[in-house]
């Protein structure tokens, strides 16, 4: 999993303002994307650490969090206000930042490659599948759900290795609230503390 999430950031933390309109199709925005982001953490001469804000300053345009937000909350977005899905949106983009900064730890020689030929969905959103091969041999095949907004792509979901990322904390997140309620759910995504946890020390 560790590796298949550092693939994951790779891909999708760095992107730089000029990812614009200039991509006529997916397939090329993808490839951009990919392009910046290697040129940035192969450089040896940037630190992790100055990488990781790097990342972190210059990913959110790239990904359409409200989509990715509504479909993680599931039926329980259909239950928030505006204020509460406002926050929610906000809550869950710092809640996968703190989850998947610490994971990333420097490029280690991997390389990639966007295949040719992209999925076009029923909806019009496309499938834009990229391979990673690490440098120990190991392949990793990722998934970008991609939209057009006016001129300009966004991701919407990555699915990693068969793991939906947006389907995967909706499981989470409805399992929670279910248990606990939406109040509990929206303290959850804002600290990142579970009721559960702390009940079982």
């Amino acid at each position: 999993m560790k590796k298949i999430l550092f693939s994951f950031l790779l891909l999708i933390f760095f992107a730089q303002g000029n990812v614009l309109a200039s991509e006529s199709n997916p397939r090329d925005y993808v490839v951009k994307i990919a392009n910046d982001i290697f040129a940035v953490v192969s450089n040896k001469k940037i630190s992790i650490e100055n990488q990781r804000k790097m990342l972190v300053e210059n990913f959110i345009d790239e990904i359409d969090f409200n989509w990715n937000a509504r479909a993680a909350s599931g039926i329980y977005w259909r239950q928030m206000n505006e204020e509460q899905r406002g926050d929610f949106v906000k809550y869950y983009k710092n809640f996968l930042i703190k989850i998947w900064m610490p994971k990333f730890s420097g490029y280690k020689d991997e390389k990639y490659s966007v295949l040719e030929k992209y999925e076009t969905m029923d909806n019009g959103d496309f499938i834009v599948n990229v391979e990673i091969v690490k440098h120990d041999g190991i392949k990793i095949n990722l998934s970008f759900r991609v939209r057009k907004f006016d001129d300009k792509f966004k991701i919407l979901n990555v699915i990693a290795e068969g793991v939906d990322m947006a389907r995967t904390y909706n499981i989470q997140f409805t399992e929670y609230a279910d248990k606990h309620g939406l109040e509990a759910l929206l303290d959850y995504v804002k600290t990142g503390k579970s009721k559960d946890l702390s009940k079982s020390k």
